[in-house]
């Protein structure tokens, strides 16, 4: 059996890691791609997109940031399944960086919660504080160890331990979460990966002291998985 994700990310790198992980974690074969063309939708276009639809405008508490846009993808997917233009049964996988704003773990969690078993489950795929944050918590190989110690002494915690701590950007002296990554890994793709499968299998079992988000994004795959 095929299944089908809708990426609704922030850009390609975000897209790259999510179906990485959905490709080695479920166990038929995976067929991912936007809303309505390519292989992911961004966030930033989703009311536009919305609107091109023709859907109505909503007003009132909630018509605004993530809640608004995860509402909206929502049921853009919705009508495009109804039209027959996507598949029913799909997963909409909606991956967002927290940026340190709590809010929008918690407008993806609303919305998530008001779903009907009907409609097709809402996956939360949402990092804390970036996205880098997820292969940086399993960079734990011999080979980061240098640049690890040094990192460390940089930014006077352990980056693996705490990767939620990290920005995007770089703040002043201190090395932002792309510069990190690209430290513990030497710029290599393929160390990368294997960094984010390591930290996808320890996401239940091994707490970090700050959340990053993902572990609810496999207790959302996993759930949709259940036979």
């Amino acid at each position: 059996m095929q299944r089908f994700f809708i990426l609704v990310v922030e850009g390609r790198t975000d897209a790259r890691r999510l179906l990485r992980l959905l490709r080695e974690v479920v166990p038929d074969s995976v067929q991912c791609g936007g809303l309505t063309t390519g292989e992911f939708t961004p966030v930033k276009d989703i009311v536009k997109l919305a609107k091109e639809l023709g859907l109505p405008n909503t007003y009132g508490k909630g018509n605004s940031g993530d809640l608004r846009n995860i509402q909206k993808a929502v049921q853009v997917a919705r009508m495009l399944v109804n039209r027959g233009e996507l598949p029913a049964g799909h997963g909409l996988v909606w991956g967002r960086d927290t940026d340190d704003d709590p809010e929008r773990a918690a407008a993806a969690a609303a919305v998530r919660e008001k779903l009907s078993p009907a409609h097709a489950p809402l996956i939360r795929a949402v990092a804390h504080t970036c996205g880098e944050a997820w292969p940086i918590a399993g960079a734990t190989h011999p080979g980061a160890a240098k640049a690890r110690a040094a990192l460390h002494k940089e930014l006077n915690f352990d980056p693996v331990k705490e990767p939620s701590r990290l920005t995007a950007k770089a703040t002043g002296a201190r090395p932002g979460a792309k510069d990190v990554l690209e430290r513990l890994t030497d710029a290599d793709p393929d160390t990368e990966a294997e960094c984010l499968l390591r930290a996808w299998a320890s996401a239940m079992t091994e707490p970090s002291p700050v959340h990053t988000g993902l572990r609810t994004f496999r207790e959302d795959l996993e759930a949709l998985l259940q036979p």
